[in-house]
């Protein structure tokens, strides 16, 4: 639970089992999450209240609500 952290899978997979959240950033700012196959949560990658973050060059398949959602964020990049 940090700022200006990065999670780099590179190609890896964050897999569930069809229930809660895969990649969680909450409150958070300046976060970058790249490369990582995220799939089987109920959603993928969730941004919360996070600004200056970035999600890219990832893979949200199979998650059952939502693959990937932001709420109370801004200036972030997907």
């Amino acid at each position: 639970g940090a700022d200006d952290v990065t999670l780099d899978c590179a190609g890896h997979t964050v897999q569930g089992e069809g229930t809660g959240i895969g990649i969680h950033l909450d409150g958070r700012r300046g976060g970058t999450v790249t490369g990582c196959v995220v799939a089987g949560f109920a959603e993928g990658i969730v941004l919360d209240g996070t600004s200056r973050s970035r999600v890219t060059r990832n893979t949200v398949r199979e998650n059952l609500s939502q693959g990937i959602r932001l709420t109370s964020s801004h200036k972030n990049a997907v």
